[in-house]
């Protein structure tokens, strides 16, 4: 375990590694959703004004400063760049929209979006600094910058950098700060090597490498190389050896004369002790040592070995091991110094030391019992989740914290074999904190509320999976065409890996497709039992068509902001739209929905009519003259124009100003006159 340089760690307990990156990850796409909500709430009343035009004019009606709020002041960034002070909200819209449905474009990335707002970039550095108390390397600037996706395999994505940085974290860091109990002697072994050797750990708990050791990272983890990690692993930090026990001291020590118990009942390695004959050197077992020897002084009382280890250097060099080997109190102990201050110790046996039925030993470790998880209330969710799996499926929780298995609980041999997939079976819930009355959190950790979970008695329930059909075509519960085949006949479904379905004979609901309208029905196993939806769990993270990047076209504006369905606002017209059908559903908006109760009041006979400027603006002459009515100027009729008619309802007006009398303007409220004038 080896890195140029010392190293300083201090444990300390964190609680919320995952939750604080996917939470904030999330929080800089929604704040761009929220800023488009805003402008969209305010702005359309002024659609064709740049927007620092009408931010000016609400400063002087509200005596505030909006404009620095929107685009920042020397000590702070606004909402908005620069860029957008002569653009018009419609524009912003635009760009808003853009930019949130070509995240997944080629090359697209999070500098897109803070090219339209700056607070990208002040949450991404918020997000940063958080990550690196929690020991990972992240650089704000590059997470900016990473595409998301790149048909460029010599670009690094977004997900690559992002993946690499956490590989290149300490584990033993990370583990620290999930847990509140002290790192196992199997972890401490396998995050920073054996102590006084590769490291040293001070009265406060800092730990201090030493030489050129390092400490093992994810990576080390989870690259496919854990044979390796774990050989390096001594017996003893995976076995309660007893000394008395001269087989196990043999199997974890060499024998049980090479270890000793200090006061504090400590295993430890006695100093290496050579015996002579005939000019030669032999190990406690009888075996010689091959060295070419050095007397360093005329009684032969000291001498130095020079031991060929078998490896070699960069430049193919023999790399030599050097012994010093002094005799005291009449046996020849050995050193790694000449000055005689840096004792040889015995090793430690390591797992990969021994050999044939010896690894299933280690294999059939209870992950639990490696990782020293004894009560669910002194150990991360993280953790029980690797050692145990799913809550409720394979393991279940007493409120003292008691921590029933179900299941045969994972061993070492399975994380050596399926690191990664235990890794991304872990449920997102166990991460990030359920808040119920967040839509956006619900989703990320469970779905879309009854469609893949309900709340029955303030719990979160899981609802039965679903399929879509039209034809032999499936789609799932999104409308998303999925691989397979359906055979309508017998109501089965062969997925894409070969895998037979059922599905339900009754129509639960439809879902617009590609292909049409399609009919819902419930999801089978082949033996025709119900399937549930799973909780979110840290795979569905990962890839590029992740859960994640699907948001735009998944969530409904009604799922992101929370809408006053009393009022006429423009996002309740909307609520039902996603990001991606967003610009097109407030192209076909008219200006009746958004200001019906602006534009209509009640006259004496309890008429609904146009109230005073409305009414210049949305009556058309030439209309009222086709629809037969004598007398066009005194017509309470009135169109309806999209939001996007802005040239209609300017010619309507000055067309009936024209051909209105001063005291009809006046009446409606167009003219001010003082009095005596009329």
């Amino acid at each position: 375990m080896s890195n140029p340089g010392n190293e300083e760690t201090k444990v300390v307990y964190r609680n919320n590694f995952f939750g604080t990156l996917i939470t904030l990850i999330i929080g800089l796409l929604l704040g761009i959703v929220l800023t488009v909500g805003g402008v969209i709430g305010a702005g359309y009343l002024i659609i064709s004004q740049p927007i620092n035009q009408t931010v000016t004019t609400i400063d002087d009606m509200v005596e505030a400063d909006v404009y620095g709020m929107i685009f920042g002041t020397e000590a702070n960034k606004g909402i908005l760049s620069d860029a957008y002070a002569e653009k018009t909200v419609q524009e912003l819209i635009e760009d808003v929209s853009s930019a949130a449905q070509n995240l997944t474009a080629d090359g697209a990335s999070l500098k897109d979006l803070d090219d339209i707002s700056p607070q990208v970039s002040v949450l991404l550095g918020t997000l940063v600094s958080k990550l690196n108390e929690l020991a990972l390397p992240l650089d704000a600037d590059e997470l900016l910058k990473k595409p998301f996706t790149s048909s460029d395999e010599s670009v690094e994505t977004f997900a690559q950098y992002l993946s690499s940085s956490v590989q290149n974290t300490p584990i033993g860091d990370l583990f620290s700060k999930f847990s509140s109990e002290p790192l196992s002697d199997l972890l401490m072994v396998l995050c920073y090597g054996e102590k006084d050797v590769d490291y040293t750990v001070d009265e406060n708990g800092v730990i201090q490498m030493l030489g050129d050791s390092k400490k093992t990272t994810l990576s080390d983890l989870t690259s496919g190389d854990m044979m390796t990690l774990l050989a390096s692993v001594p017996v003893d930090a995976v076995l309660d050896i007893d000394l008395n026990d001269d087989v196990m001291c043999a199997l974890a020590y060499g024998s049980s004369d090479r270890v000793y118990r200090d006061k504090d009942g400590k295993a430890l390695m006695r100093q290496v002790v050579y015996t002579a004959k005939a000019g030669k050197f032999y190990t406690d077992k009888n075996e010689e040592v091959i060295a070419v020897y050095k007397s360093l002084n005329t009684e032969g009382t000291l001498v130095e070995l020079t031991i060929d280890t078998g490896a070699t250097d960069e430049n193919g060099n023999p790399v030599n091991e050097m012994q010093y080997v002094s005799i005291e109190d009449g046996k020849w102990v050995v050193y790694k110094d000449s000055a005689l201050t840096q004792p040889l110790r015995y090793e430690k046996v390591k797992i990969g030391d021994l050999q044939g039925g010896a690894m299933a030993i280690v294999d059939n470790i209870y992950l639990k019992d490696a990782l020293s998880i004894t009560n669910a209330n002194s150990a991360h969710n993280i953790l029980i989740s690797l050692a145990y799996g799913e809550l409720g499926v394979n393991y279940k929780v007493a409120a003292d914290g008691t921590i029933t298995p179900l299941t045969t609980p994972r061993t070492i041999g399975e994380l050596r074999l399926r690191g990664e997939d235990l890794i991304n079976d872990i449920k997102l819930s166990d991460i990030v904190d359920e808040d119920q009355s967040q839509a956006i959190v619900m989703y990320l950790l469970y779905g879309k509320k009854d469609v893949h979970y309900t709340i029955i008695g303030g719990k979160v329930q899981m609802l039965e999976k679903r399929i879509a059909v039209i034809g032999d075509k499936a789609y799932n519960e999104y409308g998303e065409s999925i691989n397979g085949t359906v055979t309508a006949g017998t109501r089965t479904y062969v997925d894409g890996n070969g895998v037979t379905y059922k599905y339900g004979s009754t129509v639960i609901d439809t879902v617009n497709t590609a292909d049409g309208e399609a009919n819902v029905y419930y999801l089978l196993d082949a033996n025709g039992q119900s399937l549930y939806y799973k909780h979110t769990s840290l795979g569905d993270l990962i890839g590029s068509d992740n859960l994640i990047t699907r948001i735009s076209s998944r969530l409904t504006i009604g799922e992101i902001v929370e809408i006053d369905e009393s009022g006429n606002s423009l996002l309740k017209h909307v609520k039902n739209e996603t990001i991606e059908s967003l610009p097109t559903a407030i192209e076909n908006l008219t200006i009746q929905q958004v200001f019906e109760d602006k534009i209509f009041t009640t006259d004496a006979l309890g008429n609904k009519v146009a109230a005073g400027s409305w009414w210049y603006l949305l009556h058309n002459e030439t209309d009222c003259k086709a629809n037969g009515h004598s007398n066009p100027s005194t017509c309470t009729c009135i169109n309806d124009y999209g939001l996007q008619g802005m040239d209609s309802l300017i010619e309507n007006m000055k067309d009936n100003i024209h051909l209105s009398t001063l005291e009809k303007l006046s009446n409606d409220g167009m003219l001010s006159f003082g009095d005596g004038m009329l």
